[in-house]
């Protein structure tokens, strides 16, 4: 706490203990009339006057003008010994504050310097040299786009800077390229290759998290399924439906507008269905129908060194 701080804080409260005061004064030089207010709303309601209402009152008269004949020096005197008593009281209050504080911050600081700096908590150095250290070289920009297509593998800096960030508030960490695969088999082939080599994948849906997942902290590649929209299946007397990890909750019910069913997930945003899936999504109707994991009833994942697995089953349709 610097020293301004602690004389507005001090001067806040002078300022009040002053209109306190100030406060007393006034209600003191018009308790007489007060009092006068008093009985006669009193007598007024009860139509007949009280006697020990009225005997009260006089003896609060008398004590009232004994108070009032005091003499001003001797209440001043007494206003001021207590301000000033109640000044050096909150002098010491603040000191102590003070103390404490510095007390607590050099501590803090003793305990907390040692340790390692989170990768969430980055600062604008570590963001410029997470970005300067590249670890894709060309030949192995050469490997990517052979699997996923030419077309298929963007190096373009608004492309980079859309896909290091997503809705929430951190700052935007690109990564080294990203990419567009249309199919599994790409998928798979490209974590098998990047496994190999030791090159991190960020999957990507529509960037609409909040949460920093899709920030490169580590640079790498950012694996976008937006290409991956298509409905495969939809089974209306059974209620489900086959879909790809790039088509958005919104397209899925567009889809089934017409069929008379509807999915229930709906986390405001236009998010995809994998990350919804990923981020175990929930939404406005999720007391009633439930989250997306009471919603999901089979996925195909590809893993890190590009396996691919089944949670229920190769073409199961139920838990």
């Amino acid at each position: 706490m610097s020293f301004k701080m602690w004389c507005c804080l001090c001067s806040f409260h002078l300022t009040a203990y002053m209109q306190h005061v100030c406060s007393k004064v006034r209600e003191m030089h018009s308790m007489s009339q007060t009092n006068k207010i008093i009985i006669f709303f009193t007598c007024s309601l009860n139509s007949i006057p009280d006697q020990n209402l009225i005997h009260n009152y006089s003896q609060e008269r008398e004590q009232t003008k004994a108070i009032c004949r005091r003499p001003l020096s001797f209440i001043r005197c007494s206003v001021i010994t207590r301000l000033f008593k109640d000044l050096i009281k909150l002098f010491c209050i603040q000191f102590i504050f003070i103390s404490l504080n510095f007390f607590a911050l050099k501590m803090f600081k003793k305990c907390f310097s040692s340790l390692p700096r989170s990768s969430l908590f980055y600062s604008k150095n570590s963001i410029s040299n997470s970005s300067t250290s590249k670890l894709l070289t060309q030949s192995l920009l050469n490997d990517l786009q052979s699997i996923v297509g030419s077309n298929n593998l963007s190096l373009n800096k608004q492309v980079l800077l859309s896909h290091g960030k997503d809705e929430g508030h951190y700052p935007s960490v690109p990564p080294e390229a990203v990419l567009f695969p249309e199919n599994t088999d790409q998928i798979q082939n490209l974590l098998s290759f990047c496994n190999k080599h030791s090159i991190p994948v960020i999957p990507f849906g529509s960037g609409t998290g909040l949460e920093g997942g899709v920030n490169a902290v580590q640079g790498g590649i950012s694996v976008d399924v937006s290409r991956m929209n298509q409905v495969i299946q939809v089974n209306r007397d059974d209620f489900d439906c086959k879909v790809e990890a790039g088509v958005t909750w919104r397209d899925l019910n567009t889809h089934l507008r017409d069929t008379g069913l509807w999915f229930p997930v709906d986390p405001g945003a236009s998010a995809t269905l994998g990350g919804m899936a990923a981020t175990g999504a929930s939404g406005t109707n999720a007391v009633r129908y439930g989250t997306m994991k009471s919603n999901v009833l089979n996925l195909q994942v590809v893993l890190a060194d590009g396996r691919l697995i089944h949670t229920s089953g190769n073409n199961t349709r139920c838990r």
